[in-house]
Parts: structure tokens; sequence; C-alpha cells
């Protein structure tokens, strides 16, 4: 009970301060447009309340005309007739310019800040199920914050509606206005309690929703549909989407059902006041205490006044929807990284840097394992290291410390003597070239976007991005496509074509050859390559990289016999370290594994 209270508690704030961050992102999106989706809103509302007036009198003067002609009050009347419905047209037109304008600029101007906040929250932030979650919905429901904007402006133009028509009202029939807002008030009630329990139960199955959509995806996708189709896989993937959507329907039709039983019963009263103010009108007209005029303008000014009132609890319920989900989107956007980034500038370096772990500990968020424990290692300005080792050694983890996705959770890690959480990430990632195992593809690029991607500040030259692709044994098959360094890598593009596993990975090490860093690491970058291309690319890296600190974690001893110095990882920890010759003559944990991958090509 506490916890309810304190919920509903917290409601009208976050009702009000939704609405208020919605207004602010769209001031950034585009502030012009913005003030005068709201402005304009506002006077068209009065210029159709005038416009009602000067139609009233009118009436009047143009029965008047069959007793008493005066062609010059007519025609005065109706040049300011025409003069206010003019410009209320173009006030409607400007408006509905301004909001539609808006709209066209919402989608990609809020996609461009959620990705720029993704990118600060950082890896560690974004790998949490919580923000996860989080991210989804705002993907989701990203059209809320617009619609709270909107909603906000189109609820100030009530508002001064309201003020106009309810002053009316009140003067001409003020027992209207209590019963007015008598049918009103339960219909605001219901309508909150259904969005409520909407979203309660939407936030609820939000990682059953993820689950299904990406069932959905996999079926609609010709990759994941080649293994799916000769093990008849699919059906379980259409049953978890199918479960889930149609369940998902009939819980959304149980619960509009009831609430519209009770949205009958709320408008039948509603209509009953109103019938009840077109009574009190004829019946004054009757009287002979108003015009026929004056009933024109108190019919369209009541029903005016009973719309704004239902206008504005359908506004206020529509808000208190979005304001529920746009809630999330703020607490993301409000959401700062796992760790702040630090104050130091690093220099584009112009030779390797100098790299030392002084008993560095790690494990991930919510786990107390640890994969890292206490390692020592100094690896010096221009070494190229290989580290090897079985799969959940700690190789990779240590990639992730290096980039600082992750900082760690005990000990220190150096660069050139400073801690590596003193750096401004950006500039230390000038100076950083990672190959991940789970390199990137992109296939609605060209074969030149591929490589140059890897570092725009460079001016493009065809002669350095052949160099660098030569370099990744890629130039002899980009060459025989149709349309060479200039061809789409897919076929879901027209003309384009779709590169193998071992081609994708030569481009990817291409761009990677092309970005050319002081600081140089290959996580298993050569698994899907024959070991002939293998070793060619191999032989580059030792000789091209000269000067450059290299760091190769592979599972192939073959690739990193050559290396200055090779670390063994068993479990986080460095169980062995040498050269090539020197770990093969102490016949230890890298002896025995190098022989057994020998015979393994030799047999």
């Amino acid at each position: 009970m506490e916890e309810k209270e304190k919920e509903e508690k917290l409601k009208f704030k976050e009702f009000v301060g939704s609405a208020w961050w919605s207004i602010k992102i769209y001031w950034k999106i585009a502030p012009g447009l913005a003030f005068w989706s709201v402005v304009l809103g506002v006077c068209l509302e009065i210029f159709t309340l005038v416009n009602n007036f000067i139609f009233a009198k009118l009436i009047d003067v143009l029965i008047g005309v069959s007793r008493e002609i005066d062609f010059t009050r007519v025609y005065y009347v109706i040049g300011i007739f025409f003069f206010v419905s003019v410009v209320r047209t173009a006030m409607g037109l400007a408006e509905n310019y301004s909001r539609r304008t808006l709209q066209i600029y919402s989608y990609p101007k809020f996609q461009e800040l959620l990705y720029r906040k993704l990118q600060a929250l950082g890896v560690a932030t974004l790998e949490q199920p919580k923000v996860n979650n989080l991210v989804a919905r705002t993907q989701q429901n990203w059209r809320m914050v617009e619609i709270q904007f909107q909603n906000a402006s189109t609820i100030i133009s009530i508002l001064v509606s309201l003020a106009g028509s309810g002053a009316v009202v009140v003067w001409f029939a003020p027992q209207l206005v209590p019963l007015l807002l008598l049918v009103s008030l339960p219909y605001i009630y219901f309508d909150r309690r259904y969005q409520r329990k909407t979203w309660s139960e939407d936030k609820r199955l939000t990682e059953a929703r993820r689950a299904a959509y990406d069932s959905s995806g996999m079926l609609s996708s010709p990759a994941q549909l080649q293994e799916l189709m000769i093990t008849g896989g699919s059906r379980i993937l259409e049953k978890k989407f199918l479960s889930f959507v149609n369940g998902w329907n009939d819980l959304m039709r149980r619960m509009r059902s009831a609430f519209y039983k009770k949205l009958v019963i709320l408008r039948v009263l509603r209509s009953s006041v109103e019938a009840y103010a077109d009574y009190v009108i004829i019946m004054r007209f009757l009287a002979k205490r108003i015009s026929i005029g004056d009933v024109t303008f108190y019919f369209r000014t009541v029903t005016g006044f009973a719309g704004d009132i239902q206008s504005l609890s359908d506004y206020y319920s529509s808000m208190f929807e979005s304001a529920l989900r746009v809630r999330e989107m703020r607490e993301l956007f409000e959401m700062g990284p796992d760790f702040e980034d630090g104050k130091k500038v690093v220099p584009v370096l112009s030779k390797g840097p100098g790299i030392e772990l002084q008993d560095v500990r790690f494990s991930y968020p919510n786990s107390k394992v640890e994969v890292i424990k206490g390692i020592n290692l100094v690896i010096r300005p221009g070494e190229k290291l290989a580290i090897v080792g079985h799969n959940g050694a700690g190789k990779t983890t240590l990639v992730k410390l290096l980039c600082r996705f992750y900082q760690v959770s005990g000990g220190e890690l150096l660069v050139e003597g400073t801690n590596i959480n003193d750096f401004k990430i950006e500039s230390w990632y000038r100076n950083m070239g990672v190959l991940f195992q789970d390199y990137n593809t992109y296939p609605h690029l060209t074969a030149t976007e591929n490589v140059v991607i890897g570092d725009l500040s460079k001016k493009i030259k065809m002669s350095e991005v052949k160099k660098y692709v030569k370099r990744a044994d890629a130039h002899a098959f980009i060459k025989e496509f149709e349309k060479g360094y200039d061809q789409i890598l897919s076929e879901k593009y027209k003309g384009g074509v779709r590169p193998s596993t071992g081609q994708w990975q030569k481009i990817a090490i291409a761009r990677f050859f092309y970005r050319d860093a002081p600081l140089v690491i290959f996580d298993e970058p050569t698994a899907a390559i024959d070991a002939v291309s293998e070793k060619k690319i191999f032989d580059k890296i030792y000789k091209f990289f000269e000067g450059k600190t290299v760091i190769i974690i592979s599972h192939r001893f073959s690739t990193v016999r050559n290396a200055d110095r090779i670390i063994v990882f068993e479990k986080g920890r460095i169980v062995e370290h040498g050269s090539h010759a020197e770990l093969m003559a102490i016949n230890g944990t890298y002896a025995k594994a190098f022989k057994l991958q020998a015979e393994g090509y030799t047999s």
C-alpha cells in the first residue's frame, strides 16, 4: 500500500517533468518550428472564437436586411468576416505546416540524439539488461516524445479557447459549467487507469517482446534462414513470435473492452448535458431574449466549450500515457555512464606506446567471478606481443580493458606511465586500431567505403586505399567485382554482390591496415581465412607495423610464432611467457598445444 501511494505521489511530478523534457527536446531539434507551432495553435483558437462571433452578427445583419436595407453595414460585416476567415485559414495552414515539418525533422534528429547518448554511455553500461530494456522501449516509443510535445502545445491552445468560451458560457448559463465538468472528470479517471494498466503490461513484457521480435527478425534474414530451412527450426521461432503477439493482442482486447463499456455510459451523459444546453438556448430565443444570430453563436460556443473540456481530458490522458513512456526515455537520456571520462587529452602518438599492467584484476559487473586475476605485464613500445590460451582464459577481456570499455576492478593499467582511466577516451581511441573477432561489416556501403570508414579523418586517396587492401590480400577479388571498388557489398541492393565470409574478413583487415594506428590489436582476426592467406597477412603485419605496438590474440599458434614475445593465458593468469623458441624449450603448456596443432595439420 505504501509503495502504491509513493508511486501515485510521484506521478504528477513525472507528468510535468516528462512534458517539460519533451518540450526541451523539440526545442533542441528545431526551436523556430517548435515556437511557431505553439503560437499559431493559440492564435488559431482565438480566431475561431472571433470568427463564430462575427458569423453570428452577420446572420443578424442579413435577417435585418429584409426589414431595413443598410448595405454599408452588410458589406462592413461581410468584409470583417471574410478577413477573419482568410487569416484563420492562413494560420491553420501555417500551423499545420509547422507541425508536419517538425514531424519530418523529429525522427532523424531524435535518432541522432539517441545514438550520441548511447556512445556516451559506453559498452559497460549498454550491456546491462535493464539498460537494454530501456533502449528497446525508447526505440519502440520514440514517437511518444513527439506526441508529448504536440499534446502540450495543443493543451495550451485548448486552455486559451476554454478561457474565452468558458467566459461566454458562465455569463450566459453558469449552471452548465459544473455539469459539463462533472461528466468529464470520470473519463479522465478511467482513462488514466486504462493507460496505467496498458503501460504496466507493456513494461512487464519488454523482454518477452524483444525475444519475440528477435525471432521475427531471424525469420526474415536470408543468412539465418539457410540453417532454419534445413533444420525446420523456423517452427519454434514462429511459435515464439505468434505466441507473444496473439497473447498481447488478446490482453489488450480484454482491457480495451472493459474501458469502452464505461466510455459509452460517460458519452451518453455528456450528450444529455449538451442537449440540456441546447434546450436553454432555444427557450431564451423563444422568450425573445436573444437573436437568431446569438442562438448560432451560443450553440457553437457551448458545443465548443463542451468539446474543449472533452479534448482537454483526451489530451491529458494521452499525455499521461506518453508520460509513462517518456519517463523511461528521459531516464535513459539522463543516465550517466558506469564511469566518468578522463580529462587528459592523449596526442596522436608517433610510435607505439608502452603499456604496463600492475596486479590487474577484473570482474564483470554483477559478477563476483574474477576473469583477470592479478596480472603483471610490461609491453614495451613497438613490441609485437602475442597472447594465446583457451576460450574463456581472459584474452578478449584484456582487450576490452585496453579499450577501456570497462575499468579494472583492482590494480592499475598504465599507458606511457599514465593510468588509462585518466585519458579522455576519444583522444585515446585516435591512437588505437582494433580488429575484433566479431568485426563489423557494412553491406550497404561500397568496398572503398568499407575500408575508409576505418579512419574518416584522412583525405581519401585511392592509391592509399589500394595499398592497404593489397596488404590484406583483398585486391584480387575486389577488382573482379563488376564495379570494382565502387561495388555495393550486398545482394539486397540493386547490382550488389555478397562477399564470402573469408572475403569479408580480408576487407575488415584492410580497414584495420588503413587506420594505421600506433597501437594495433588483433583479436582472432583470421578465423575464416585459409592458411596460405593467413601467412601472407601476418608476414605483412610483422613487416608493415614496424614501430607500432602490436598485440595479437589467436588460437592458431602458427600465426604467433614470429612475435617478439608470446604470453600464455590460463584461467585469467599468465602461466608462461617468452619467445617461441624459449617456450618450446621449456616444453610447457604452449609447447604441448603447439605440437598438438601441428599434428592436426600433418595428419
